[in-house]
């Protein structure tokens, strides 16, 4: 039996630990807010964060749960991510009008990932003090900036909170595979893939882990695996399946050679944190035995590491082996976004900082570490100081952590200052890198509304720098079909549509300059020689339908329109179209119909009106015409000129003859 007296020193043993370990948690929350707080302050940027939040319908209405979910309507399927941005909408603590609430989520997500990471070095017996220092290391570097303060990487921070919750569940649960901890642990890792598909490479690291501790690969190891290998199969390949380049990626060389450099350049920033930006220019693809210099640096590190596996068996030395888990956690994070297989805006550049999140949790678990040791060996090489700094080992390294995590905050704290608007972020970037595309075609759109001809300027400089930018050539044809010269636009509309024949905002913009052109011939033929897909578009169908229109084939305008009718957002045009393509067939009781049903959609139409009031009128109902255009009035007071064009175009009443006719 426990004595009283054990008992209430393992309570106090207990609350110590709890308080200990509380402590440190707030800390790190602490740290977190400190580094990235002023973000709770910025706005959206206009980068991502419109379609994703400020201006995506799916945020606002209850049925946008159901599409988030169950539809391709969202601008990419990470569900769990536009939930959470749907909530925040719903509730008013965050969404379109709130940006500082969604900021704040963020730091909450991040702040939460950082406990859970110190956690889990915790439980891979990593000392308290490394597994500290190496979560603060995480959570407050410079790198993470863009995937805490841009509201749009919510999906990083989430699907990195989740990830890291279900690694920790996963290490409770090592001895108990049948343990709720388990399920619990597998119920996580799918969530975090709902959010973003960054943790793919997780089974990876546990199978790996396990050949480590010199375990056999068994059928029983590998159960244990496999429901986590399983849902990183099924996402990563939903993943490639809905995110490619738009154009045709560099050929598999130049990949290699662009990989290796990758590899290296977050470590390097890692390491040496000046420099960060947003956005960089891409890197030259020409192919030379210089470029492969990083990736044979990386073979040769490789190699080096697993025959030291295979001779020297590390999992009996706890240091190796955490260095070898860390080289291939990192490996098995970044390995996706080093373009061996193409990823999207490979077009514009081939690294971004948020695309390490995860990644850099190895070089950041090892860091604390590889000081420390690289601290003792020169200790021991200073014999002549040897006595002064074994007294003052503690408060010298404990010092140095502290200078250094303050001055990884304030760098922090300075870059997440620049994410207070896209002005104020753009202007940063080309300060850095003037020869950027990304940063003036953004700059460009963002500018278009109050400052239009620094716009256009910008957008075509972006072309200038990177002429397959096939997203700066859109809005710039765009841009240029507004201001009238679509002849100008349709070089540039041609061209991206020759990149990116997949790309459907190209091809509307080109159909748009074709008509603008009065060329209603060539964009009818555009529209029937393209894809199944690019035709099933509800954008598509509407300009399809109304090019057909002008061409005099009304019968078969009608037939393309219905296939919009039952769309939320392109319903009503569908039944315009149909409308004005029945009157013109003579078909009035069929326009007057067509437009009952708009009206249903939206009783405040008033081009719907105006085309009943005309079928109503050219039908010999002139008392129901001019209740309709009264009430047009009513919608719309600046209608007047075109009700009077109307009233005169009507056919005039028959006359009733009062003579009677006598026979000759």
């Amino acid at each position: 039996m426990i004595r009283a007296g054990e008992q209430v020193e393992r309570t106090h043993a207990f609350v110590g630990r709890l308080l200990a370990g509380g402590v440190a948690a707030a800390v790190l929350v602490l740290a977190t807010l400190v580094a990235f707080g002023p973000a709770v302050f910025n706005d959206y940027v206009g980068w991502d964060d419109g379609p994703y939040i400020v201006v995506n319908p799916l945020l606002r209405s209850f049925d946008g749960l159901r599409r988030i979910w169950f539809t391709g309507d969202a601008p990419i399927y990470y569900p769990l991510t536009f939930t959470s941005f749907w909530l925040e909408t719903q509730l008013g603590i965050g969404g379109p009008e709130h940006a500082g609430g969604t900021h704040f989520i963020n730091l909450v997500l991040h702040a939460g990932a950082g406990v859970f990471f110190w956690r889990c070095l915790l439980r891979l017996g990593a000392g308290p003090r490394l597994a500290w220092l190496a979560a603060a290391l995480w959570l407050v570097h410079p790198l993470q900036v863009e995937s805490v303060v841009w509201a749009t990487e919510r999906k990083n921070v989430l699907s990195g909170c989740l990830y890291l919750a279900s690694a920790w569940c996963f290490l409770r649960a090592e001895q108990r595979w049948r343990s709720a901890w388990y399920a619990t642990s597998i119920g996580l890792f799918a969530a975090a893939l709902l959010s973003k598909t960054a943790g793919v490479g997780w089974p990876v690291v546990l199978l790996f882990t396990e050949w480590l501790r010199g375990r056999r690969l068994t059928l029983a190891a590998l159960g244990r695996v496999g429901p986590f290998l399983l849902l990183s199969v099924i996402f990563g390949l939903l993943t490639l399946d809905s995110e490619h380049p738009a154009i045709d990626p560099p050929a598999l060389p130049a990949r290699l050679m662009i990989a290796g450099q990758a590899f290296w350049f977050y470590l390097l920033r890692f390491v040496w944190p000046f420099g960060l930006s947003a956005i960089y220019p891409r890197w030259s693809v020409a192919l030379s035995i210089a470029g492969f210099i990083p990736l044979g640096m990386l073979v040769a590190v490789a190699a080096v590491w697993l025959w030291a596996a295979f001779r020297e068996r590390p999992w009996q030395q706890r240091r190796q082996a955490m260095c070898m888990v860390a080289l291939v956690h990192y490996a098995a994070m970044i390995g996706l976004a080093l373009g061996i297989i193409p990823w999207p805006l490979m077009d514009r550049s081939f690294v971004a900082n948020h695309l390490a999140y995860l990644a850099l949790l190895a070089p950041a678990a090892v860091a604390p570490a590889a000081v420390g040791w690289l601290g003792n060996q020169a200790r021991v090489r200073l014999r002549r100081f040897e006595s002064l700094l074994a007294r003052s080992k503690g408060a010298v390294a404990n010092a140095a952590w502290a200078a250094l995590l303050l001055a990884l905050t304030g760098f922090s704290l300075a870059r997440a200052l620049e994410w207070r608007d896209t002005t104020t972020l753009m202007n940063g970037v080309l300060r850095r890198y003037p020869q950027a595309p990304e940063a003036h075609a953004v700059l460009a759109a963002w500018l278009e509304q109050d400052r239009p001809d620094e716009a256009l300027q910008r957008m075509r400089r972006a072309v200038e720098l990177s002429p397959k930018y096939v997203e700066a050539r859109t809005q710039l044809g765009r841009m240029l079909i507004d201001r009238g010269a679509a002849a100008e636009a349709l070089p540039h509309l041609e061209e991206a549509v020759r990149l990116a024949p997949v790309v459907v905002e190209a091809r509307l913009q080109l159909l748009r300059g074709l008509i603008g052109q009065s060329r209603f011939d060539d964009a009818l033929a555009r529209i029937e020689s393209a894809s199944p897909r690019f035709q099933q578009e509800p954008q598509v169908i509407d300009t399809w339908a109304r090019v057909l229109s002008q061409l005099g084939n009304s019968e078969r305008a009608i037939e393309i329109a219905r296939r919009n009718c039952a769309d939320a957002k392109w319903g009503q045009k569908a039944y315009l179209i149909i409308a004005t393509a029945e009157w013109k067939l003579g078909r009035h009781d069929a326009a007057v119909r067509a437009c009952d049903a708009l009206l249903k959609l939206n009783p405040r139409s008033w081009e719907a009106l105006l085309v009943r009031a005309r079928a109503r009128g050219f039908a010999g109902d002139r008392q129901g015409a001019e209740r309709d255009m009264q009430e047009a009035l009513q919608i719309n007071a600046k209608l007047g000129p075109a009700v009077d064009a109307l009233r005169q175009s009507f056919p005039p009443a028959p006359e009733t003859s009062t003579q009677s006719t006598s026979a000759p």
